[in-house]
């Protein structure tokens, strides 16, 4: 089980089962019509390490990684990478269309696109 005191150095709260038994229940109970949410391929701690950013932390952080490290090798050099970046931009597009074709798909059929604040009058 992890603790705050578990990160040291990190201001952010570490990930917990919860989220994960989330996402296995999403992909058990896959809907038809939806694509399906894609399998993280790093960890956390990795991430973490790698130093990648909170916002960048998502399905393509597996890309960024390297990525990143070759532009540290080559001192940012625009004309380097091209393949490591265009897999990156490739991937978050990807990941993109994913999160349009679900909204289009609530949108379809009236669920709900936001989670409304706790309290707030339901106004269906």
């Amino acid at each position: 089980k992890l603790r705050m005191s578990d990160d040291r150095g990190s201001s952010v709260t570490p990930l917990k089962a919860q989220p994960q038994a989330e996402l296995e229940k999403m992909r058990a109970n896959h809907v038809e019509g939806l694509p399906p949410p894609p399998e993280m391929k790093v960890t956390y701690q990795q991430m973490k390490d790698a130093q990648i950013p909170v916002h960048a932390r998502d399905y393509c952080a597996h890309l960024l990684i390297p990525l990143n490290e070759c532009r540290y090798k080559t001192w940012f050099n625009r004309f380097k990478c091209t393949d490591e970046r265009h897999a990156y931009e490739k991937c978050e597009y990807d990941e993109y269309n994913r999160r349009k074709a679900i909204y289009k798909y609530k949108k379809e059929n009236g669920i709900p696109l936001y989670f409304p604040k706790r309290g707030a009058p339901d106004n269906n």
